[in-house]
């Protein structure tokens, strides 16, 4: 469940991250519509700007979607760091061990107990 909660979280927050930074670029574009391209999709914006605009469109989009990667990378590294943290235990059967392994008896009933008249 935590994998997708932390999912769903940094999904909204990269999403965010991403259209904050994308109306900050397209207002220092002169003339161009901050609703209408945010609104649409990237294989329409192309038709909403002129010609001499897109690169700084194209620009703007770039940025944006290159602080999302970077909001990724630091969630990745955050998720590494605390890794480092957690208590390394083997969750392999020792051989020898208290019954109730793979293929062994209930781990609350040794072998040859008897329970309610029954062995």
């Amino acid at each position: 469940m935590s994998q997708s909660l932390a999912g769903s979280v940094f999904l909204a927050i990269d999403q965010t991250v991403f259209a904050g930074k994308l109306r900050s670029g397209l207002r220092e574009i002169p003339g161009v519509d901050i609703t209408a391209i945010s609104s649409a999709g990237v294989g329409d914006i192309r038709s909403l700007v002129r010609e001499e605009q897109l690169p700084l469109l194209l620009g703007a989009y770039n940025d944006a979607v290159t602080s999302t990667f970077y909001v990724a990378v630091g969630c990745a590294c955050i998720a590494f760091v605390a890794a480092l943290f957690v208590e390394w235990k083997s969750v392999k059967a020792e051989k020898g061990g208290p019954p109730g392994g793979v293929g062994g008896p209930p781990a609350g009933r040794p072998p040859g107990v008897k329970v309610e008249g029954k062995v």
